[in-house]
């Protein structure tokens, strides 16, 4: 074990350099390190967001340790960008929130980059517009329902109330997220920072209020009470119907695609492709360095 995950540091740290480079004694040890510490954590036996969630503290301890942070940031992001798993949807709480099961693990899901109305709000103690009807509509899209969950690099693996953060897809590629908001379940969420598919959900959010539906038409774009004395009926559309939109498959520009899994600058073909994949799937593997420009050695 010890010797595999070694190699596997190693790589990574070749990953983020020229090829060309020899790694000095510093790096070496700087390797060893966090190899120890990634055997320490594994050998608790610890489910993977919860790997994840170990290494993220580590990192943070290990802040002033360039080398250290740099080795265990490598290996955060190889995990999140590999980490698109297949669930059962068994409950819809809300519009941007669900428990799903996997091999009898469960995990509460808090969808990412979408923010719905809600049935009834806790924090404010009434319920608000059209949040009966966005629950409505994710458990008749949701419910029941193999999907797949996508982690994003730009975001958290698991948030403060200890849901785990990913992207949605139906059977097909369908995007949940763009799906709800086009529609007008829901609004474009930006969180921290933009999201690797925030181009896709604006358009998404610019659509429905060109269309003036759900929530753009009967709430007036805001979060807000409902009111009582007017028509709380709506006429919502059938769920059957939209799912077989084309326009809602994960994003596609020219011939490249975020649904194609690409973490690596051994696996881009040009720089285009390599920009394409930072700057629109968050492929923040691509720029070890920071400075915007990915892939050095395709992108002099």
């Amino acid at each position: 074990m010890r010797r595999i995950l070694f190699s596997i540091l190693f790589v990574l740290y070749l990953t983020g350099t020229t090829f060309a480079y020899t790694p000095n004694e510093k790096d070496i040890i700087a390797i060893d390190a966090v190899t120890k510490k990634v055997e320490a954590i594994i050998s608790k036996g610890t489910s993977r967001a919860k790997f994840i969630r170990a290494l993220e503290t580590l990192k943070e301890k290990q802040a002033k340790n360039e080398r250290i942070s740099y080795l265990v940031s490598a290996v955060i992001e190889h995990l999140q960008a590999t980490d698109n798993t297949t669930y059962v949807v068994t409950s819809v709480t809300d519009g941007d929130t669900i428990k799903v099961i996997r091999n009898s693990e469960t995990k509460t899901i808090r969808i990412i980059g979408i923010d719905t109305p809600e049935k009834y709000s806790t924090r404010t103690g009434y319920e608000e517009c059209y949040g009966r009807e966005a629950s409505e509509f994710a458990t008749k899209a949701l419910s029941g329902q193999t999907i797949t969950i996508e982690t994003d690099p730009t975001q958290d693996t698991i948030d403060k109330y200890g849901r785990t953060l990913g992207h949605i897809f139906l059977s097909g590629g369908v995007y949940y997220e763009a799906l709800a908001i086009r529609e007008g379940y829901g609004f474009n969420y930006v969180y921290k920072v933009p999201n690797k598919y925030d181009n896709q959900l604006k358009s998404a959010e610019d659509e429905a209020k060109k269309n003036v539906v759900g929530v753009w038409k009967y709430c007036e774009g805001k979060r807000k009470p409902v009111e009582k004395s007017g028509n709380e009926t709506t006429t919502k559309p059938s769920v059957q119907n939209i799912l077989t939109i084309p326009s809602i498959i994960t994003p596609i520009i020219g011939s490249f695609s975020c649904s194609i899994k690409k973490n690596y600058c051994t696996e881009m073909n040009s720089c285009e492709e390599a920009r394409y994949y930072l700057n629109s799937c968050g492929i923040n593997s691509l720029d070890r360095d920071k400075d915007t420009v990915p892939c050095e050695s395709l992108c002099k």
